[in-house]
């Protein structure tokens, strides 16, 4: 039950099988109400359906005032491939299971480590990663949509795709 959706009360009843999943949302004070099923498997998207579909019922914008959408927007956003000066070192920031993960992969070595926010909601672009048992900063800059830098200790990597 969420207390606060725009400020009514919202009940509802999720559940999901190996194979199919749903989503049932209600908010009394309406009398409305949104149910989503699926038999793709993948859970995630039936439950952000839900939201979704009952915030457009009510004469909302979900991508602007859910907090899941934006943090699912600039998590998309963030997510490609970077280039330090020159192309000398490339990494990748994926997305796996709703969390950013940086991957690089060398030579000789590979490396995966997960991205944990500094906010909840991405209000920064501020992340940090362990490494070696140590919490090394990470951040991303982006001056337009299209042009994102990421800073990791004194290195800067260009996102070029």
């Amino acid at each position: 039950m969420d207390e606060n959706f725009f400020g009514h009360e919202c009940v509802g009843h999720s559940g999901d099988t190996a194979v199919s999943n749903a989503d049932l949302r209600f908010v009394p004070a309406m009398n409305m109400g949104v149910a989503v099923a699926s038999n793709n498997g993948s859970a995630e998207s039936v439950y952000m359906i839900a939201p979704f579909a009952l915030a457009l019922l009510m004469g909302k914008d979900p991508m602007k005032e859910i907090p899941i959408f934006e943090v699912e927007r600039k998590m998309g956003m963030l997510a490609g491939e970077y280039e330090s000066y020159k192309g000398i070192a490339k990494i990748s920031v994926v997305r796996k299971g709703g969390i950013l993960f940086l991957e690089s992969k060398e030579k000789l070595s590979e490396q995966s480590l997960a991205l944990i926010p500094e906010s909840d909601r991405l209000e920064s672009l501020k992340f940090y990663m362990l490494a070696g048992g140590m919490r090394m900063p990470a951040e991303f800059v982006a001056d337009s949509p299209g042009k994102i830098d990421l800073y990791i200790e004194r290195n800067r990597f260009h996102k070029v795709k």
